[in-house]
């Protein structure tokens, strides 16, 4: 995974390839428009800050056995 997507207005649903493995560190932040992300079984961790600031992010579907760092989805802002 690149260490950083371009930063996206238009961004709004994401599925992840199989084969991934990790999210790394601001891969996606400041997408403010997501709404959902679907991450492959193969996504075994999301790093710090992978999402920071997707403030519209209501959806996730994982694998099982994932490990997702405390700051991962900051800031969460209550619906």
């Amino acid at each position: 995974m690149a260490k950083k997507a371009e930063k996206s207005d238009s961004l709004q649903e994401l599925k992840l390839p199989e084969g991934l493995e990790t999210i790394e560190t601001w891969a996606f932040s400041s997408c403010e428009n997501l709404t959902s992300v679907t991450m492959p079984k193969s996504v075994v961790e999301v790093a710090d800050r992978a999402f920071e600031n997707c403030v519209r992010l209501t959806g996730l579907t994982t694998g099982e056995g994932i490990v997702v760092e405390d700051t991962a989805f900051e800031p969460v802002q209550a619906a």
